[in-house]
């Protein structure tokens, strides 16, 4: 019926039903170009074609992305990125023994959660800083260690949950290894710098 008016394109507005364009782009035998238009500009567009106006129109053709969501993604691996930089450069404190990642302050009000029975941290900051360090390679984060294959590797899965450095630089003083020893605690280092 377009046709025998002279149209030469066929407009169809799938503002209400998005599903149409399928059943749309389907050969129907038209010889004329077929236009789906939808939303604000469809119903714009839909007044000059109701009330028999000419109008001129320019279609411009846009293909979707490939990755329609791809910007987002970067966006989200920047911002994740950026947290973790934040996040591993304001924790840079370190249980030796076991390397969890509590401030000074926290290993001084609280002790250590793993360690506390032996080493006597809590209300101690002598101690918090002889058996402590701020400097670390990498982090895990543990909600349930016995669970983790990273805590088995790093033979950490006794540990209680929380966020814990790969390896930490520096052994523990002799006498605290001596006194560890005496009561039947074997101390290994996780300072992978130093070979023993």
């Amino acid at each position: 019926m377009a046709g025998e008016r002279g149209a030469s394109a066929v407009l169809f507005d799938i503002t209400e039903d998005r599903s149409a364009a399928e059943q749309l782009q389907q050969p129907l035998g038209l010889t004329w170009p077929v236009v789906l238009i939808w939303g604000n500009d469809a119903e714009k567009l839909m007044e000059f074609v109701y009330k028999n106006r000419k109008a001129h129109v320019r279609i411009e053709l846009k293909e979707p992305p490939a990755w329609p969501d791809y910007d987002v993604w970067i966006l989200l691996t920047v911002v994740g990125t950026i947290f973790v930089i934040i996040l591993a450069s304001v924790l840079r404190i370190r249980c030796r023994p076991h390397h969890s990642r509590p401030t000074i302050d926290q290993f001084e009000y609280d002790g250590c959660d793993n360690c506390e029975a032996y080493l006597q941290m809590k209300g101690n900051r002598e101690m918090v800083y002889d058996c402590t360090s701020s400097s670390f390679d990498g982090i895990i984060a543990m909600m349930s260690p016995e669970d983790s294959w990273v805590s088995k590797w790093q033979r950490v899965s006794n540990f209680k949950p929380g966020v814990y450095a790969v390896s930490v630089t520096g052994r523990l003083p002799q006498g605290i290894v001596r006194e560890l020893k005496s009561r039947g605690v074997a101390y290994k280092s996780r300072d992978t710098a130093i070979k023993t």
